[in-house]
């Protein structure tokens, strides 16, 4: 019990002193330990968020590339003014960046992003954005990953081709606003690095510039502001039609099918016209979709629209970049046409409206000037020649031309008589020539109906321009002859002594063919031919006159010399031939004939024609006599394929270029009514003072008169004789250079 008690007795609790100096050495450990936690926390606080957001950012490029749209990941800044975020937002799209996921930071990670500037060179990037991507991200500094996986921003400035973000636990701003916003102090930054492949790599403890001052101040924290704004409507930047209108005109004339044309029909139900093509571009803020509507309006009432009936015609409009404008736009190619039977000279508005998903919508039509008012041509084209041997068929009105030249130049067009084929002429080599055929319908393919000699100038169709007659290939022959020469003898030497003395004369002679120009036939008519010396006649149809080479009959030479040609051998005399149908030759006929060469046959009434009688330009009736003196003075030459005086294909006006040269007059008169009876007067329709004016012709129908003047083609108008004549060949530019004009031919 002793022993016990004393060892209680030795038991005793911490004085006063003790007590004081344990908690003040607690305290001590305490404040060593928080200082090395806190250290701690901040450095793997901003190396977490780091490895974090470089994670997000190899997900968004795995996502653009999946998709196959844009993907980025977007730092709130305050309109582009404010660096330092803990958020983010991933948009994802193809026109425009729509939310995709949000990324907040501010709880999970004690660390700030800033998307600043770390390079004075290059400058931030400038890679094309849709304009609704533009407008998703105005607020926010952001880096794109394309689809295939390469990255860019057009905010940030690239260091050796890598896009730098650092993550840090505390910063002291430096300068600048926005992306461009520099630093002067930084605790314990990460670098996310984003290369121009798309790779994303973290590197710890460092800033893009090497290392700056350990320190921490107050900045100021942008918040994601995801509010959408208002819609806004779709604008249409461009709507293109085709045929392109003549920029003078009020609006574009569109022409029958081609290959509706055929002989004789050229009007009816079952032509058609060809398509009216409008090729629109638009642009939407807001990104789209886009869809069009076209609608179509006769102008002026459906009376003369006869049963027009078009459903509206929809449909959704493509999203395309064009890198060379550096551009997006919503496009989309529209085609309408009138409907079958539609009369022509008829007017249409076109309407069509381009809708946004909200409704808003944008108008292109006559009425905002977008659009020209469309007119129903008749069924007629122009073949218009350049000086460099191109041809280009056009609507009447000038517009819509197509280049139908193929496999070298050609050059001198016309048109068969009822307008369904253009023939054409190729050299083939030095004085050889290839004759073309092909439908006027805008093709480029060709039959080759014969390779002739000579000039194709010269080349002369007959009245009803279904046959031509060429020159084939050319030889020379040479013709013998001989004369008696007078040795001695004679009178009182007794009975005269001859000596024969024989020779040669050499004449060129051509082959010469007919060929049909509808089915390509070809007809042999002779191998004697004078070159340039053939014409049709007038009064009979099917016969023709040429020139050709015979050799001098023998006879009878003194002296007992025998019978030998004269000299020179040969000599020419004209030979006249017709083309029988059955069988299919050229026979040759006494029959006389008168040329048809000078004369210009009235289309309607072949009985008429016009011609140049001395100084006087006369409408004759070869049946009956009777003629119209139109006017008197000197007037242009009649060319093939080009002729002066022409006829309208209605066989009512007449047009001609008087004067010619530096006084030149383009002039037209109206010989027949309606019916086809002569006026009691002819009444003049148009007369234009235009110096050196050429090749004056008529549209079909007589209301637009053409010519060429200084290598351009103009059309005037009958109608309005007030208007200003109005060129028609300034839209063909081959290259991007103006072409000069040689010719054109208006089909019938």
């Amino acid at each position: 019990m002793e022993q016990r008690t004393r060892k209680i007795a030795h038991s005793r609790g911490y004085t006063l002193v003790e007590m004081v100096l344990a908690i003040a050495l607690v305290g001590i450990l305490l404040g060593m330990t928080t200082v090395g936690l806190r250290s701690t926390a901040d450095r793997e606080g901003a190396r977490g968020l780091a490895y974090a957001l470089a994670s997000e950012m190899r997900s968004a490029r795995s996502e653009a590339q999946r998709s196959g749209k844009y993907v980025a990941v977007c730092f709130p800044s305050g309109g582009k003014t404010i660096p330092f975020s803990r958020s983010a937002v991933l948009r994802r799209g193809e026109q425009k960046g729509d939310v995709w996921r949000t990324l907040n930071f501010d709880s999970e990670f004690d660390a700030t992003i800033f998307a600043g500037k770390w390079s004075d060179d290059p400058i931030a990037g400038d890679s094309a954005l849709p304009p609704a991507w533009e407008t998703s991200t105005r607020d926010e500094i952001a880096i794109f990953f394309r689809p295939d996986g390469t990255a860019f921003s057009n905010d940030l400035r690239p260091r050796d081709s890598e896009l730098p973000i650092v993550v840090a636990s505390g910063y002291v701003a430096g300068s600048g606003t926005g992306a461009e916003s520099t630093l002067t102090g930084a605790a314990s930054p990460q670098t996310i690095w984003v290369s121009s492949s798309g790779t994303v790599r973290v590197e710890t403890n460092t800033v893009p510039g090497g290392v700056l001052p350990v320190g921490e101040s107050t900045v100021r924290i942008a918040k994601l502001n995801l509010r959408a704004g208002s819609s806004s409507a779709p604008e249409i930047r461009s709507a293109v039609l085709h045929p392109k209108p003549i920029d003078t005109e009020e609006g574009a004339g569109v022409s029958q099918s081609f290959v509706q044309i055929h002989p004789f029909q050229k009007d009816g139900d079952q032509l058609e016209y060809g398509l009216v093509t409008i090729e629109v571009e638009a642009t939407d803020s807001d990104g789209g979709p886009l869809s069009y509507t076209l609608t179509a309006d006769v102008i002026g009432g459906s009376g003369n629209g006869g049963a027009f009936s078009v459903p509206d015609l929809k449909g959704k409009m493509r999203f395309v970049h064009d890198p060379r404008s550096r551009q997006h736009r919503w496009k989309a190619t529209v085609s309408w046409r009138p409907p079958p039977g539609a009369p022509a000279k008829t007017s249409y508005n076109l309407t069509l409206r381009v809708t946004d998903p909200e409704g808003n919508e944008a108008i292109a039509s006559t009425e905002t000037e977008l659009l020209p008012k469309i007119v129903s041509l008749p069924p007629a084209r122009i073949v218009m020649s350049t000086a460099g041997g191109k041809l280009y068929l056009t609507n009447l009105d000038g517009g819509g031309h197509t280049l139908i030249t193929r496999d070298g130049d050609e050059f001198l067009p016309f048109f068969s008589r009822d307008g369904s084929r253009v023939f054409s002429f190729h050299s083939v080599s030095a004085g050889s020539h290839e004759l073309r055929s092909r439908a006027a319908n805008g093709t480029t393919s060709f039959d080759a109906l014969a390779n002739f000699t000579g000039d194709p100038s010269d080349v002369w169709t007959d009245p009803t321009s279904c046959y031509a007659v060429l020159l084939g290939g050319s030889r020379t022959v040479n013709f013998p002859w001989a004369i008696a020469v007078l040795v001695s003898g004679g009178g009182d030497d007794g009975p005269p002594v001859y000596r024969l003395q024989p020779g040669s004369t050499p004449a060129d002679m051509h082959s010469l063919f007919i060929v049909n120009l509808m089915t390509g036939r070809q007809i042999e008519v002779a191998d004697n031919a004078v070159e340039n010396s053939f014409d049709w006649a007038s009064n009979r149809n099917g016969f023709f006159r040429y020139r050709e080479v015979v050799a001098n009959e023998p006879r009878p030479l003194p002296g007992g010399l025998g019978s030998h040609p004269p000299r020179p051998g040969s000599h020419q005399e004209d030979a006249t031939k017709f083309l029988a149908w059955d069988p299919f030759t050229a026979v040759r006929t006494s029959l006389p004939i008168e040329s048809a060469k000078d004369r210009r046959y009235n289309p309607a009434d072949s009985n008429w024609y016009a011609i140049v009688d001395g100084t006087d330009l006369v409408v004759r009736n070869q049946t009956t006599g009777q003629t119209i003196t139109i006017a008197s003075g000197s007037f242009e030459k009649a060319r093939f394929g080009q002729n002066n005086p022409t006829w309208s294909a209605n066989g009512q006006q007449l047009a001609f270029i008087q004067s010619p040269g530096s006084g030149a007059l383009v002039r037209a008169f109206r010989i027949f009514n309606d019916t086809g009876a002569p006026l009691a007067r002819a009444e003049e329709t148009y007369s234009l003072a235009r110096p050196n004016a050429t090749l004056a012709q008529l549209d079909p129908e007589g209301e637009w008169i053409y010519f060429l003047q200084n290598s351009h083609i103009y059309r005037g108008s009958i109608v309005n004789r007030r208007r200003a004549p109005v060129e028609i060949s300034d839209d063909i530019r081959p290259g991007g250079v103006k072409a000069s004009m040689q010719s054109y031919v208006v089909s019938p």
